[in-house]
C-alpha cells in the first residue's frame, strides 16, 4: 500500500500504523481509532489516518459489517441478535448492521450451528439429554426458545425417518 504521506509526521506514522493494523484482517473506523488511541497518537492525527484510510477504500464499515457477519455465518454461527451485539461492540452503527444483517434467517443459522454437533450427540442414548445439550448450544448462542423448538423438532423428525 502506498499513499502520499502527510504532511504531518505524526499523522504519517499514525496511518503506517493504522495500516499495519489493517493487514490481518478488516476492521471497523472505530477499531482503528481505539487502537490508533492506544498507541497514543492525539485526535487530529487520527482522524486524519482514518479519513484516509476511508478516502483510499481501506476503511468501509459496512463491507466490514458484511464480511465479519459472512464469516460468523459459516465458521460460528450465532443468532442474529448476537452478531447485532457483536457488530455494536464494534462500533458499527445501527442502519450498517441491519443493512449486513438483512437476509439472514435465525432458523437456518441455528441449523448451521447444530449440524456440527449432531455427530457427536447422536452417540448419547438418552433423548432428553441430547435434548439439554441442543437446546443449551443453540441458547448460548443467542437463539430464540422458538427456533431451539424448531431446530429440535426438525432433527427429531430427520432421525425418526432415518431409523
Amino acid at each position: 500500500m502506498s499513499f502520499e504521506a502527510p504532511s504531518d509526521p505524526m499523522t504519517a506514522k499514525a496511518l503506517n500504523t493504522a495500516v499495519r493494523y489493517l493487514a490481518p484482517r478488516a476492521r471497523s473506523v472505530d477499531e482503528i481509532k481505539q487502537y490508533l488511541a492506544r498507541k497514543n497518537f492525539d485526535e487530529a492525527c487520527i482522524d486524519q489516518a482514518v479519513q484516509i484510510l476511508i478516502e483510499r477504500h481501506y476503511l468501509d464499515d459496512l463491507k466490514f459489517a458484511r464480511l465479519f457477519v459472512d464469516s460468523r455465518a459459516r465458521h460460528n454461527p450465532k443468532s442474529t441478535f448476537l452478531l447485532s451485539r457483536e457488530l455494536k461492540s464494534k462500533g458499527i452503527s445501527r442502519d450498517i448492521i441491519h443493512k449486513a444483517l438483512d437476509g439472514l434467517d435465525d432458523q437456518v443459522l441455528a441449523m448451521a450451528a447444530v449440524n456440527r454437533k449432531i455427530k457427536l450427540w447422536r452417540n448419547i442414548p438418552d433423548r432428553e439429554a441430547v435434548r439439554k445439550k441442543c437446546f443449551n448450544y443453540l441458547r448460548y448462542r443467542g437463539f430464540a426458545y422458538h427456533i431451539c423448538m424448531e431446530v429440535w423438532d426438525s432433527i427429531k423428525n430427520f432421525e425418526n425417518q432415518n431409523e
